[in-house]
């Protein structure tokens, strides 16, 4: 499938993409004209979208994210299916992209079927363990979308697992998790989500540093070098 997916015209349309992103073109417009232009997929298309940014918008945001030694210091506020979906991709070994802003990102709709499957719970029990393992200081408040069936059951879970490794905060179910998250002045925004990230004063990528930390080796298709160095998948 990655075969596929990351072929020399992919390449080349994410290049063109770039290109006319650091010349001011708006997203969507410069995205779809090279998608056309490529015939891409859906897919190649997703991953574009998630993993491509202008030099200007990956310099303010590698500006907001704070350093991993700072982790335990600072409140979070962490959009849970977010984090949880990133490290169920790691956990099923779907592919996973570093994109050009730092983040790690999947590009597959996981929320819905991720809920109904033991991996989510899964990916919460590292994720706690993770928090814990760190010794986090302050509080720390996990946001879930009611939309998504079964948040209930997983805020109540992610509450039980904080009391039993001793973490401070809360779960809560909420109708949305990615504004909410910003509304917690103070807090750093644990998520991967464009809009979140570019809305957000302090960032951080803690499913990046779980698999990094947690689940090596995990293969990450990293984007900078695909594009720059034009490497294709052999």
């Amino acid at each position: 499938m990655i075969k596929n997916l990351l072929s020399k015209e992919f390449i080349n349309a994410c290049i063109d993409y770039k290109y006319l992103l650091d010349r001011g073109y708006y997203w969507e417009s410069a995205l779809n004209f090279v998608v056309s232009r490529y015939r891409l997929s859906r897919e190649q298309r997703s991953i574009m979208l998630r993993t491509i940014f202008s030099e200007r918008e990956i310099e303010s945001r590698l500006n907001k994210k704070i350093e991993p030694e700072d982790l335990k210091e600072v409140r979070l506020a962490i959009d849970g299916f977010n984090v949880l979906a990133t490290i169920s991709t790691a956990l099923l070994n779907l592919p996973l992209f570093l994109s050009l802003d730092g983040f790690i990102r999947d590009v597959t709709s996981l929320f819905k079927r991720i809920v109904k499957d033991h991996t989510i719970y899964t990916a919460l029990y590292i994720l706690i363990l993770y928090l814990s393992r760190i010794e986090m200081k302050n509080e720390v408040i996990f946001l879930y979308d009611a939309q998504v069936s079964g948040s209930g059951n997983i805020a109540l879970y992610t509450r039980i697992l904080m009391k039993k490794f001793d973490i401070k905060g809360r779960a809560h179910v909420v109708k949305r998790a990615d504004k909410t998250s910003m509304l917690f002045r103070g807090y750093v925004v644990v998520s991967s989500d464009s809009v979140i990230i570019k809305l957000s004063e302090r960032v951080v990528d803690l499913a990046s540093l779980i698999i990094n930390d947690l689940l090596a080796p995990v293969e990450v298709f990293d984007m900078k070098d695909i594009i720059l160095g034009q490497d294709t998948i052999k």
